[in-house]
């Protein structure tokens, strides 16, 4: 009987052991995945963009369904993202199907359809558009190596995708599945895996080892073509003629002492080197008042599942009158509840996450319940939570004698530990301010520095890495604070000055000139502005402004007299910024089209001296140099020009994403880099939204529309504290009337600088106004064309104050006439910059966030700051 007994047993097991798996892989892990459970789409929670103008609506039907007898309609009157979201409890590293039946009526065409996601993720499922009878869409992924949660959706629209009509949804399911279909996709379903260790960790900080090596590198060329040999032979910089660069009329040569028909050698002296360091530092200790705080809790509890709860029981009975919270990642929601008098849990509120409350502090207010215990539940698992703060009447520090009881958590499973939400209380602010949370665009850059630090899926894509992976050095250096976040961009914003002050020496030749130019970026306001927030604009803006400083050598000097060799260096040098600049922000790559005019202008000019070279033989010969021109000049030329502006800026482009093609998962390969250009193209070409500060490119210019990045609500009455990111008026206004001022002048000297500048800020700002962007850009878009503004205001200053006085004294035919001309054209200069300062101080407050008697706006209303 044993014989046979043990066969059978062995054979039950099995069968057990098969039906365990076959109900682990095959089984719907979903709630209420039918919505046939109620009227309302229980289990399910939504996420309507801009659900407040009320055209747009989530409920349940009973006269459409797949099966059953109900299912979910999201029906949007006006554009939007809307959807619904369950979380639920995944295994960590394992395929996962997602799949779902959705019908549609009226769905728009051009933008995305009705789909299936993954909260946090820009991926979906194939989208169904139009009006179309019930169809079946699944998306197959991988979790991540630590990943135990997963958020779903089901929505129509999507971000920055707005989207009109009618979208059902039936009988979805969430099944985990061995291995996925040949002809299926197989996608990352981990954008929040958080660090193990509740935030300590050192996953990812290899990669300040390849920032460092990159910036050292552009640090590095800088330094050496620029500050090599600072002038010690050099001529008197003040008095160096700038003739050199203009036309003769009727001739290809040009004005001044060179024989060798170039410009003078761009010299620094020892006095150069000190403006730019003393402009440098005095701009950087402005800018780094009241930058941000340099302190913010960093460990975290992330928890696995929803359901789990833990009780703080004070020392004492409070009465409780706010709760503040830190954010860290996810989308998460926690009901907190309070112990009454009965001895029941009441519900006093709710803290929420999402993808707009990132690194920033929340609150609970108005509470005012006494009580001696707290329990918080977790309702939605997806969020990571960095600290809590309990706040009692009358007090503004937090709550000190407490301690945690009946904690109800998953230790194993959950990221981090509980203890972690009240492990930094010192760092608990009672107010939110820019000054300790992120404000504005900062819910994207530095949470995708964040996750590029810690080897995470980036949630923010629309953009190439390269900008938040520079500012990861500073998050490494100083923490996940607001400080970290913005001490790189502040440090580019700064060193954009000695940049300008560069390119003016070089355009200009006169040490007063350059000053002009690094003095007038010194000042303007939104300069100042996007380089002491934590977004991007800072690094492409100073990549640009250097792609172009070396780009005016190849257009200015003639390649046949510096040499084949020593021609190539400044284009080398352009091409490597210019990609360092492209990938940090899209706004670089119209520099292209900017660089490209300059060389084949550039070319066309020497190809007419050299036909004008060999049409005249001096003692029956050619001119030396026109043996080789045509092998260097219209071939090797080009085809050395094809690697440095596509082989070299593409390398350059691509290894900006080793952050992300380095992650775990098959997925993450170079393909992916061709994946995320389509998918930013599509966003930016398709992008439909709205926003109150929008404009116009036409109002930039002009500053007609600034931007109100940041206001605190927390102010007593009376008083306000605000950012605008705006235009100087005096430097716009007066910069586009140069603009046209000097296109006349340099149509009349025949002055190639003009060109030169009027071609940089063409690129940087006319591609604008054909740019299909939904009508949904900002006045920051303008920021890359200031520099080039700037160079054409200062080319307007130097001709007052240097050519107008000599043509009112041959006017007049007086040397009297033009001394006294050029003490009033030096008046004006000097005055002009005076009140650029002045407008700066005036206008500081609305720029800095600058705490202010509310009267203040007054002053400013004329120029649309309220």
């Amino acid at each position: 009987m044993k014989k046979f007994l043990l066969p059978i047993l062995s054979a039950i097991l099995l069968t057990l052991s098969l039906c365990s798996v076959s109900s682990a892989e095959g089984n719907n892990i979903l709630k209420n995945s039918g919505f046939e459970d109620a009227d309302k789409p229980y289990s399910w929670d939504q996420d309507i963009w801009e659900a407040s103008d009320g055209q747009k609506e989530i409920k349940v039907v009973n006269n459409v369904f797949h099966s059953g007898k109900q299912c979910a309609a999201i029906i949007n009157t006006k554009e939007g993202d809307s959807r619904l979201k369950q979380t639920v409890d995944v295994e960590s590293d394992s395929i996962y199907k997602i799949s779902g039946w959705i019908k549609t009526e009226n769905v728009g065409d051009t933008q995305k359809g009705a789909n299936f996601s993954v909260h946090m993720l820009q991926i979906t499922s194939a989208d169904v558009k139009g009006t179309n009878d019930w169809k079946y869409v699944e998306m197959y992924g991988r979790t991540g190596k630590s990943q135990t949660s997963l958020t779903v959706t089901a929505g129509l629209g999507g971000y920055g995708s707005l989207n009109t009509g009618t979208a059902y949804f039936d009988d979805i399911s969430v099944e985990k599945v061995s291995s996925v279909p040949q002809d299926a996709v197989e996608l990352p379903f981990y954008s929040n895996e958080t660090s193990g260790d509740g935030g300590s960790g050192e996953s990812g900080k290899s990669w300040l080892i390849y920032i460092g090596l990159a910036l050292l590198a552009a640090i590095g060329a800088v330094l050496f073509f620029i500050l090599k040999n600072p002038s010690k032979s050099a001529q008197n910089s003040d008095d160096t003629s700038d003739s050199n660069v203009i036309l003769k009329k009727g001739s290809s040569q040009q004005e001044g002492t060179t024989a060798k028909n170039q410009p003078p050698p761009f010299k620094l002296d020892k006095k150069d080197l000190i403006i730019m360091g003393v402009m440098t530092l005095v701009y950087m200790i402005i800018a780094l008042i009241n930058l941000g705080e340099m302190t913010a809790p960093e460990t975290f509890w992330k928890p696995a599942s929803s359901g789990q709860s833990f009780v703080v029981s004070f020392d004492k009975e409070y009465d409780l009158s706010r709760i503040a919270y830190h954010d860290n990642i996810g989308d998460g929601k926690y009901t907190v509840q309070a112990l009454d008098p009965t001895g029941k849990y009441s519900n006093i509120g709710t803290m929420s996450q999402d993808v707009y409350n990132v690194f920033r502090w929340q609150h609970i207010s108005d509470i005012n319940f006494r009580t001696k215990k707290v329990k918080i539940i977790v309702e939605s698992s997806g969020a990571a939570l960095n600290e809590i703060a309990f706040y009692a009447k009358g007090s503004k520090e937090p709550i000190k004698g407490f301690k945690l009881e009946e904690v109800n958590t998953s230790p194993k499973k959950d990221t981090g530990k509980v203890e972690n939400l009240f492990d930094e209380q010192d760092t608990a602010r009672y107010y939110n301010t820019y000054m300790n949370s992120t404000y504005f665009d900062e819910i994207y850059h530095p949470r995708t520095a964040y996750e590029h630090i810690h080897g995470m899926e980036p949630y923010e894509t629309t953009h190439p890495p390269l900008g938040k992976v520079i500012m990861t050095l500073g998050i490494l250096i100083f923490g996940m604070n607001p400080f970290g976040f913005r001490i790189m961009g502040t440090i580019f914003g700064a060193l954009m000055i000695p940049a300008m002050y560069l390119l003016g020496k070089k355009v200009f030749h006169k040490r007063i000139f350059a000053f002009a130019s690094a003095f007038l970026m010194m000042f303007e306001f939104m300069h100042f502005a996007q380089t002491r927030i934590g977004t991007i604009d800072s690094y492409p803006g100073l990549f640009i402004i250097l792609t172009y400083f070396f780009m005016y050598d190849a257009f200015i000097k003639k390649s046949y007299k510096t040499g084949f060799k020593s021609s190539l260096k400044p284009l080398l040098l352009a091409g490597i910024f210019w990609g360092l600049a492209a990938a940090s922000k899209w706004t670089a790559l119209w520099t292209g089209f900017g660089l490209a005019t300059l060389f084949f202008v550039s070319m066309g000019l020497e190809m007419l001296d050299y036909k004008k070279a060999i049409s005249k033989k001096i003692k029956g010969k050619f001119p030396s140099w026109t043996r080789d021109f045509i092998k260097n000049k219209l071939v090797l030329t080009p085809l050395t020009c094809v690697i440095f502006f596509v082989v070299i800026p593409g390398i350059i482009y691509v290894s900006s994403y080793l952050p992300i093609i380095t992650l775990p998962g098959p997925s993450h390969n170079l393909e992916e880099v061709v994946r995320y250009q389509k998918n930013m193209y599509d966003y930016h070409a398709n992008l439909v939204a709205t926003h109150p500060y929008q404009s116009n490119p036409w109002e930039w210019s002009l500053g007609y529309k600034p931007l109100l990045e940041y206001r605190d609500t927390n102010q007593p009455a009376g008083k306000v504290s605000l950012m605008y990111t705006m235009g100087h008026p005096i430097i716009f206004w007066f910069g586009l009337l140069s603009i046209f001022a000097i296109s006349i002048i340099g149509i009349w000297k025949r002055d190639k600088r003009v060109f030169f500048i009027l071609i940089a800020y063409a690129f940087q700002y006319v591609p604008w106004f054909i740019t299909n962007r939904g009508g949904c850009m900002f006045i920051y878009h303008y920021f890359t064309a200031i520099p080039f503004l700037i160079m054409a205001l200062v080319y307007l200053l130097k001709f007052i104050h240097d050519d107008l006085p000599k043509i009112i004294g041959k006017a007049y035919m007086s040397k009297q006439s033009e001394e006294k001309a050029r003490l009033v054209t030096k008046c004006i200069f000097y005055s002009f910059l005076a009140i650029v300062a002045i407008f700066f101080v005036w206008f500081y407050p609305s720029l800095s966030g600058m705490v202010v008697d509310e009267s203040y706006l007054k002053s400013v209303k004329w120029f649309n700051v309220l």
